[in-house]
């Protein structure tokens, strides 16, 4: 196989490995994957080696389920998803797997209706600052996401222990 290269001001034929040539004819879906993944890939700095191979996988994964879902919607004459609308309906996904559903009463805590005498002994509660979550359906799915504020401070039960040089 030959392939055609400048030199100076003419074309010249230059001998070309038949690995080369398979590789060019085929580049362009290793191309598409390397663009797509880096539109929206996972931020997550690590040292460890196989954090990053992992969440470059899950990257992987997910653009595959997005051409394939493109597809799907091309068949159906459906406007798809934008890329980064369908990570973030993935996420939102799997954040709500296993948890209880809303209206079930089954694992949902049954609430205590109080008495006005009741109330005396209640301390008052600090306010706090809000903060949601992004997304109402995981704010109102009744699992306890934020941490639970106490009026005493206390200290992490696995202390940093320093070590003896």
């Amino acid at each position: 196989m030959t392939a055609k290269r400048w030199c100076k001001d003419e074309v010249k034929q230059v001998p070309c490995p038949r690995v080369v040539v398979t590789y060019n004819k085929h580049m362009g879906g290793v191309d598409l994957l390397d663009s797509l993944t880096g539109l929206y890939h996972c931020r997550i700095r690590s040292k460890k080696w196989y954090h990053r191979l992992f969440f470059h996988l899950v990257d992987v994964c997910v653009l595959n389920a997005w051409l394939l879902y493109k597809r799907l919607c091309c068949v159906r004459n459906e406007k798809p998803q934008r890329l980064h609308d369908f990570k973030a309906a993935v996420a939102e996904a799997q954040c709500k797997h296993n948890k209880p559903l809303e209206g079930s009463s089954g694992s949902a805590q049954k609430r205590r209706r109080r008495d006005d005498s009741s109330t005396d002994l209640i301390p008052a509660k600090r306010a706090r600052p809000s903060t949601a979550p992004p997304f109402s359906d995981v704010r109102l799915d009744k699992v306890g996401h934020f941490p639970q504020w106490n009026r005493s401070r206390q200290r992490c039960r696995r202390a940093v222990i320093p070590r003896v040089m």
